[in-house]
């Protein structure tokens, strides 16, 4: 290491880019992926260490292209380090759609998002290779993080065989559901952080290589519903409401009422966010990364309005409750 800068990193970029004046590590996210800007006289990159997370390369290669030739706004790759898990990138800028946000300009700041998300769902169908599909196996591995991480070591509960049976159901139902909604390109984490201001005012994306094949509301939920900030119901109904006529305007949507496509709306949207709660206390137990844990009391202000607006989460809605009565919230 070299001022907390990994050897490897160095060697490399001094081979490929030996003119640069700086560099620094970015902020870390949710993953293992480890992230630095690297600075020169006239300009600046992005270098992106996937080495402990090399599976995710070869997608994150695939996928640029495919966005790109979508018109989609995603980082430039100039150089590849196979090997070593080392990718050399244009820098979209440091302007995060979360940090940019003020009262002037959060509509219209939306709905460029959203008519991104409208040209990133039919990517599907242009796709050459197979994208690996949002089935079943991973949405209830996914959704068993709730179980196994935030009860036990956040609640720090234990459940009883039939409050264990309530929770099985529960995800049964969920899963269930999901599987039956039309499938679309899904990047996966569409939200606040993953979406970037260019300085020429563009709307670029990063954090794709996770994209599948997945529920055509799973995206909208992730924007609409951020674990990063908490909005107003109104306001959600009716940025999906325009979010819903525009894909009927595309003729995207068959016969599909509103209040149908709501329905899938919420039910993809519990199963994130129960999948978050345990993500982000993990993330705390397990790597020492403390900064997501805040934004817990956010998740449960969603699920809540989620569980108890539907009767088929009636036993689960109790039992949730019952769980969250010994912390404030």
């Amino acid at each position: 290491m070299k001022n907390n800068i990994p050897i490897k990193v160095i060697h490399w970029l001094e081979q490929i880019y030996p003119n640069y004046s700086k560099i620094e590590l970015l902020k870390g996210d949710a993953s293992l992926r480890r992230y630095y800007r690297i600075y020169s006289e006239k300009s600046t990159y992005i270098l992106m260490d996937v080495s402990n997370e090399m599976s995710y390369l070869n997608p994150f290669v695939q996928y640029t292209d495919i966005l790109k030739r979508h018109q989609i706004l995603v980082p430039q790759i100039y150089e590849i380090d196979s090997q070593n898990g080392l990718v050399l990138l244009s820098d979209l800028s440091d302007q995060l759609f979360l940090d940019m946000l003020n009262d002037n300009n959060t509509d219209y700041s939306y709905k460029t998002a959203m008519n991104i998300l409208l040209n990133l769902q039919a990517c599907h169908l242009s796709c050459h290779q197979n994208l690996p599909l949002y089935g079943e196996k991973t949405y209830r591995e996914e959704i068993e993080l709730f179980r196994s991480w935030y009860i036990p070591h956040y609640l720090q509960q234990s459940l009883s065989s039939k409050e264990e049976q309530i929770i099985e159901d529960t995800f049964d139902i969920i899963i269930e559901h999901i599987l039956s909604h039309p499938k679309v390109f899904v990047h996966r984490d569409y939200h606040s952080r993953n979406l970037i201001w260019l300085n020429n005012k563009q709307l670029g994306m990063i954090d794709f290589q996770d994209a599948c094949l997945g529920s055509i509301t799973y995206d909208i939920a992730s924007l609409l519903k951020d674990c990063y900030i908490k909005r107003p119901q109104k306001q959600i109904h009716r940025w999906l409401t325009y979010f819903y006529q525009q894909l009927n305007d595309k003729k995207s949507l068959s016969n599909v009422e509103f209040s149908t496509f709501t329905h899938w709306f919420d039910w993809v949207g519990l199963q994130r966010h129960l999948k978050c709660l345990g993500v982000f206390v993990r993330l705390k137990k397990q790597q020492n990364k403390h900064y997501h844990i805040q934004h817990i009391p956010t998740i449960l202000h969603y699920v809540r309005g989620v569980i108890s607006n539907y009767n088929a989460f009636r036993p689960f809605n109790t039992l949730f409750e019952k769980l969250h009565q010994s912390i404030m919230t």
